[in-house]
């Protein structure tokens, strides 16, 4: 679950609870269908290193910069008929999801 121009464009496979807990490989990119159970409330920034393809998970501190990409970041639980499993939503897939929930916040 990656997005933004840290990255080239890259198909995903798509992946379950139990795959995703089996392998538990950080760092990978996957499609995943299932539910979101809890997601942080705002992104954080958090700096990419040149030449990773994922960037630190360490919150951007005042005056950090070397010489990498400041992406926005969002942690959130799924889950699916398998089980929960935790994943990581970046730039535009992570102001869409909260866009989203805010939307169903409010049909309620």
């Amino acid at each position: 679950m990656y997005s933004g121009d840290a990255v080239q464009e890259i198909d995903f496979d798509w992946v379950g609870a139990l795959s995703v807990m089996e392998e538990s490989q950080c760092g990978t990119h996957h499609k995943f269908e299932g539910w979101v159970i809890e997601c942080d409330e705002e992104i954080r920034p958090v700096l990419s290193s040149q030449g990773k393809a994922t960037p630190q998970k360490r919150a951007l501190k005042e005056g950090d910069s070397e010489g990498g990409q400041t992406l926005g970041a969002l942690d959130c639980l799924l889950a699916d008929k398998q089980g929960p499993v935790i994943g990581c939503f970046w730039d535009d897939e992570a102001k869409e999801l909260l866009r989203i929930m805010a939307t169903m916040r409010g049909m309620g």
